[in-house]
């Protein structure tokens, strides 16, 4: 137990994370301001912590972030780069400079906090522009898998996701031919493998809160990686 909650503060930024945490807690700091702290922390760590070109690094929001992706797909080279609550505008403030960092492989997924108030047309136009100009900006020495957003259970999920189900699908219809005009760029179309097909919706199996995954979620997850990938 102590173990586990040395690695979780030293993945969330060590001395830093328990500093900001402190000033949230105990001097009755914002949240907001406290994220924003934590953010630049995550930010930090992902520019200066030294890697390899044998590494995989898994990019995106919170359902990236909580994901303990060397452990699950027991193989070190798992690097995780997600943040909670990021937006593809967000991820354009860090992404050229951690993609240059020249990785074997990057698995992209991030997508569901631009539409969780609703998807206009507008929003999924941005959304695609954000997208093409990652994908635009990797070395074509790395490998990149673009991963569908993931469905939502939309009931448990409605006191904070607006979308639906039907809309975030024809997004990744958009995606999948995003992804093919550019090279070195495979779609996983984890939506399609893991929604249910009768109800049209995530699997209660697979999440806590109707968007963010569970355990057995993400054993689901990373059993797919390995089919589309290993």
């Amino acid at each position: 137990m102590i173990m586990g909650l040395i690695l979780f503060v030293h993945q969330r930024g060590g001395v830093q994370y328990l500093k900001a945490k402190y000033k949230q807690v105990v001097k009755g700091e914002s949240v907001d301001s406290a994220n924003i702290k934590f953010r630049k922390i995550k930010i930090e760590s992902f520019l200066n912590t030294q890697t390899t070109s044998d590494d995989f690094f898994m990019i995106g929001d919170s359902i990236t972030e909580y994901g303990r992706w060397a452990e699950y797909m027991q193989d070190c080279r798992f690097k995780n780069r997600g943040i909670g609550g990021e937006t593809t505008k967000d991820l354009r403030d860090w992404f050229v400079s951690v993609a240059q960092k020249n990785p074997e492989k990057i698995f992209l997924l991030i997508g569901i906090n631009n539409f969780k108030a609703g998807i206009s047309s507008a929003k999924e136009e941005a959304y695609l522009n954000d997208m093409s100009y990652f994908l635009s900006n990797i070395s074509e020495g790395t490998q990149t898998y673009l991963i569908s957003i993931l469905p939502v259970n939309e009931e448990l999920a409605s006191n904070f996701i607006r979308c639906k189900n039907s809309e975030l699908a024809e997004v990744n219809e958009k995606l999948l031919t995003l992804s093919n005009k550019h090279k070195n760029v495979v779609f996983i179309d984890l939506y399609g493998e893991m929604v249910d097909p009768k109800s049209g919706e995530l699997p209660e199996k697979y999440t806590v809160d109707g968007a963010h995954l569970n355990y057995d979620g993400y054993m689901r997850y990373c059993q797919l990686l390995k089919d589309a990938v290993l």
